[in-house]
């Protein structure tokens, strides 16, 4: 029983991780814009115009060529403590305390040893409803593109793959009624065995998605009333595959067939996007990325949706900074265990004689359930010599942590 229980507290961990490779969160593993808290709708540069605004391509007349080479992110995040409450559930050894409590009761039947065991599994059983439903969340994302800027057609073909979900352990009333039996023992006779044929019934459930998308992104600027707006399109390919399984808790040995657990969907679809110069270095921007709703099923009865996601933007560039604030306009469904999201972001750059940009910013969930989760704080820092382009950004807080590499070429 003890090494049961340890493997499905410990499978949840694993499980969670195994799912690290699934879904298309809104705020794109960019390193730039990771930097700066995820801005990028109007603070973006060409190279980032398929991943926050297809406008981008032909908002300024001085922006240059561009080739992402490698675009490398990832994230991790325990929103709901789970590592802190597997650490106290190990730590107060609530198995090794039953299990002496029902060793004692079987040599020595009486109302005192029947109340040991009572109160052992009254602290296990709650232990376990304190693991249930608690997740582990990750994202993962790849690309490559390249950018031609031009206010008269600007042009990017770009190539990225997303990966988003999670794994979650679901305790069942079964397991809970297997505690109640020591609750009520009282005494008369030898307890219910502690060790034996009994197989747990909670599972670990894992859920999420690996989205894959080609596209070609497209911009033109227009004079409208002596102003300048520059209107962008990308229509994309995007493969989809929903990946979904559950597996008994008990089965240390557990092998996950990711065929089993996977459909596989393709569609194409599009991200549309505006931008305009406001004068004295403003730019405003808005973009709607997959403006046709797509729903697809998971082996297990499941459905995964992209829905349209609407975000604004409104940066100032000099010289040396570039200052930027972002905000969604829709909320924002996980594909996995995660949270629903509607972030609002700061963020700023410093631009160092273009050879060094020292990145910072603040995103905050203005839906999230967790206040002190909701805030994440991000810090960035790019090198640029001679056309050549590293940037390197992370983000996170306590319980939420992402990093992304990106290497490239502008000029």
């Amino acid at each position: 029983m003890k090494n049961k229980l340890l493997a499905a507290v410990g499978a949840a961990v694993t499980g969670a991780c195994v799912t690290a490779a699934q879904a298309a969160p809104f705020t794109a593993l960019d390193a730039r814009a990771l930097g700066m808290a995820g801005t990028g709708v109007a603070a973006g540069a060409p190279h980032q115009a398929a991943l926050y605004n297809p406008a981008l391509l032909a908002a300024h007349p001085d922006q240059r060529f561009g080739l992402m080479l490698p675009s490398i992110g990832v994230r991790a995040a325990d929103p709901q403590d789970l590592f802190d409450e597997l650490d106290d559930f190990q730590d107060r050894e609530l198995v090794e305390r039953l299990e002496a409590a029902v060793a004692a009761a079987e040599a020595n039947p009486s109302p005192t040893t029947a109340e040991a065991v009572q109160d052992a599994a009254r602290d296990l059983k709650a232990g376990l409803e304190r693991l249930h439903g608690r997740a582990l969340v990750a994202d993962a994302q790849a690309g490559l593109g390249i950018a031609v800027p031009s206010q008269s057609l600007g042009v990017a073909v770009s190539g990225h793959g997303w990966a988003s979900g999670g794994g979650l352990l679901s305790i069942s009333e079964a397991d809970l009624a297997l505690m109640d039996q020591y609750i009520d023992y009282d005494g008369s006779g030898a307890p219910p065995p502690f060790e034996g044929d009994r197989d747990l019934q909670s599972q670990v459930l894992l859920r999420g998605a690996v989205i894959a998308e080609l596209g070609v992104s497209l911009a033109r600027a227009f004079s409208v009333g002596g102003r300048t707006i520059a209107l962008g399109i990308t229509p994309k390919y995007q493969n989809v595959r929903t990946l979904d399984y559950g597996f008994q808790v008990q089965d240390e040995d557990a092998e996950i067939s990711l065929s089993e657990g996977e459909r596989q969907y393709s569609n194409f679809n599009a991200d549309l996007g505006i931008a305009t110069e406001l004068g004295g270095g403003f730019l405003a921007g808005a973009v709607v990325k997959n403006v046709i709703s797509q729903r697809y099923a998971t082996v297990e009865g499941n459905e995964v949706t992209l829905k349209p996601q609407v975000r604004v933007g409104l940066a100032h560039r000099s010289k040396w900074t570039t200052l930027a604030v972002d905000m969604d306009l829709t909320e924002n469904d996980p594909l996995g265990y995660d949270e629903r999201t509607r972030y609002l972001a700061l963020g700023a750059e410093l631009n160092l004689w273009n050879t060094v940009q020292l990145r910072g910013g603040y995103r905050r969930n203005l839906v999230s359930t967790d206040i002190s989760a909701g805030d994440i704080y991000a810090v960035g820092l790019g090198f640029s010599p001679f056309g050549v382009h590293l940037d390197l950004g992370v983000a996170g807080n306590d319980s939420d942590v992402a990093a992304a590499l990106n290497l490239g070429l502008r000029f």
